[in-house]
């Protein structure tokens, strides 16, 4: 968690890994090469154009199923949304744990995945992985809001590769609070299901 007062930073480091353990991910000590990134800023969608001009291939692989493809990509540049967020998915064989795709102008990786990856979801013999997650937190539009709300929101975007542009209106989720801050305090069963089939091997 970057560019956050510190007391604020550890609070919200600590919310995420909380619902990252309940899930029964592993979680690593701190000073570990970091799989989320999630960085406070005064200017969400400049920040994120400069990560992505700075290091394009870190957002956008030319392989399938790595992300959701440049439109989105597009999005979490140019929008206004007080919280944006980008995943790297990646798709390793379920028994064994080793890679199971050839991403262009990469060599092949054989044997298991170093560093393993916090999100593992079954497709028969396959299972698709987060390697990566960096959230930005425009912090003008989000002064005001409860921290509860804040950090149980970003920690649903963190682990979880939600669309952003689905329309979330009918649903019980903390995906709400930016246009209904009453709607939920943090967390709602629904989201906490939601999180748990998501993991469920």
């Amino acid at each position: 968690v970057v560019n956050f007062r510190p007391e604020f930073a550890q609070a919200l480091n600590d919310r995420v890994s909380e619902v990252a353990a309940e899930l029964g991910l592993f979680l690593q000590r701190p000073g570990c090469g970091p799989n989320a990134v999630i960085v406070g800023t005064a200017d969400g969608a400049q920040l994120a154009t400069g990560l992505v001009a700075q290091q394009p291939r870190a957002f956008r692989l030319n392989a399938a199923r790595t992300n959701f493809g440049p439109d989105a990509l597009d999005i979490f540049q140019t929008s206004d949304a007080p919280v944006r967020w980008w995943h790297m998915s990646f798709v390793f064989n379920a028994d064994d744990g080793s890679f199971a795709m050839r991403i262009p102008g990469e060599p092949p990786v054989r044997g298991p995945a170093a560093g393993g990856g916090f999100i593992s979801k079954q497709r028969g013999i396959k299972t698709d992985r987060i390697r990566r997650a960096v959230v930005i937190v425009d912090l003008d539009k989000v002064d005001g809001m409860a921290f509860d709300q804040l950090a149980d929101y970003v920690a649903l975007v963190t682990l979880a590769q939600v669309d952003h542009d689905v329309d979330t209106a009918g649903i019980p989720s903390v995906l709400n609070i930016f246009d209904d801050p009453q709607s939920a305090s943090g967390l709602t069963d629904w989201d906490e299901i939601y999180l748990a089939s998501l993991y469920d091997d």
